[in-house]
């Protein structure tokens, strides 16, 4: 009879721990998910603001670009002018120096522009270190639960 009881009293147990365990996985299942939802909100949040400040700086440099366009459109004026009124010797200096503006500063423009572009080209929105850890996470509970 004794025998009997002390079957029962480790089957009992074991079956406590059996259940201890399944909450024990539960509970660090719903941890790891609240882990890497926080993670992937951080992650997005990185994206958002690279893509943010890229985006700023393309319309930054299209603004500078334009003002570029600008000055070349008034060297462009100023030239004709020169041309039309024969006046070249001290005319020549006002249409050269807005050329030369315009086309530094249609560069910078151009160059912020590229710049942007690229950067943001070569980041990728998807939240890579959150992938990478579901993976792994997949794995886990995998093995947790053999």
């Amino acid at each position: 009879m004794t025998m009997e009881v002390e079957e029962q009293a480790a089957s009992a147990l074991d079956q406590r721990q059996t259940v201890e365990l399944l909450r024990d996985l539960g509970r660090q299942s719903m941890q790891l998910v609240k882990q890497e939802i926080d993670l992937a909100k951080a992650e997005m949040s990185e994206k958002a603001r690279v893509y943010g400040k890229n985006s700023a700086y393309i319309g930054a440099g299209g603004a500078v670009a334009y003002a570029g366009f600008l000055a070349l459109v008034a060297a462009a004026i100023a030239g004709l002018t020169v041309a039309l009124n024969m006046q070249m010797a001290w005319y020549h200096a006002i249409w050269l120096s807005a050329l030369i503006v315009g086309v530094v500063v249609g560069v910078i423009g151009y160059v912020m522009i590229r710049k942007s572009i690229n950067t943001i080209k070569t980041t990728s929105p998807e939240p890579q270190q959150t992938v990478q850890t579901l993976r792994e996470n997949k794995e886990w509970l995998k093995h947790k639960a053999k």
